[in-house]
């Protein structure tokens, strides 16, 4: 066993290179299948039986962007009273407009709100999360080829520790939020929840490493080239991780057709 743990840190080792970005660690896998070898080693306590749900992930297309909400990077150049006030009104008015067509089962302040407001489009401060890193990286790879395709550069897996956050964030200030709700099954299908981030900091990452929270070590950020697109999401729709599963119905269906043509080119 000692020979084995050995050789599985000896292989992390060459596998990937490690920095420090803002106070929290960075990870840079050279290719998908060191990427798919050595995630458990990058996850404290990786080697126990369940790790399922002490973590959660997040895929961005490009490593560079931080973790910013949509309502954040659409209404930035607003101040922090005004853009309080804004997301408010949006979200009462979503909930009156959806209130047109059928009753909501739960009242105004309940997260599922939120969370159907973010899927179906509308700039929220909730920032999407997977349990699973794969569905992750799934996100970080598809957007790529949708929207760019050609570049250089890196996409990023982030990985938050879901357990160190909770038992050491100031109250009120970040709230991890997992509902169930059988009228939104994208949250099932993606094994998803959110992160809330209610103060003013510009992004998720520049709260956690402040000195006032000090939680940069709960925050890992995973890269892979984006020159492994292809050969990752191959990979992701064996193993059943595609616009279609993720994204139940039509749409989604349409967006893997898409997407099988293009790594067809």
């Amino acid at each position: 066993m000692a020979r084995r743990a050995g050789k599985r840190a000896s292989l992390a080792a060459r596998t990937t290179t490690e920095a420090f970005a803002r106070g929290f660690r960075v990870r840079v896998f050279q290719t998908w299948d060191q990427f798919k070898h050595g995630i458990r080693d990058e996850l404290p306590g990786a080697h126990d039986y369940d790790v399922y749900k002490r973590y959660i992930f997040r895929g961005q297309g490009n490593a560079n962007w931080p973790l910013k909400s949509s309502f954040d990077r659409t209404y930035s150049d607003k101040q922090a009273a005004n853009r309080d006030r804004l997301a408010k009104e949006l979200i009462t008015e979503f909930y009156e407009e959806c209130e047109r067509y059928s009753a909501w089962r739960y009242s105004f302040d309940d997260p599922r709100v939120l969370a159907m407001a973010q899927h179906h489009g509308l700039p929220t401060r909730l920032l999407d999360w997977s349990f699973s890193p794969y569905v992750a990286a799934y996100f970080a790879f598809s957007w790529f080829l949708f929207e760019q395709r050609d570049g250089g550069g890196n996409v990023a897996i982030w990985v938050l520790n879901r357990g160190e956050v909770e038992a050491k964030a100031p109250g009120g200030q970040l709230q991890i939020i997992s509902v169930q709700d059988h009228e939104n099954n994208r949250l099932g299908n993606q094994f998803g929840l959110f992160t809330f981030l209610k103060t003013n900091e510009g992004s998720l990452e520049e709260y956690l490493t402040s000195r006032a929270v000090n939680l940069g070590s709960a925050l890992v950020r995973l890269e892979i080239p984006r020159s492994e697109c292809r050969t990752a999401l191959q990979d992701l729709i064996l193993m059943g991780i595609h616009h279609g599963t993720i994204f139940p119905g039509k749409e989604g269906i349409a967006q893997t057709i898409k997407l099988r043509n293009l790594l067809r080119q």
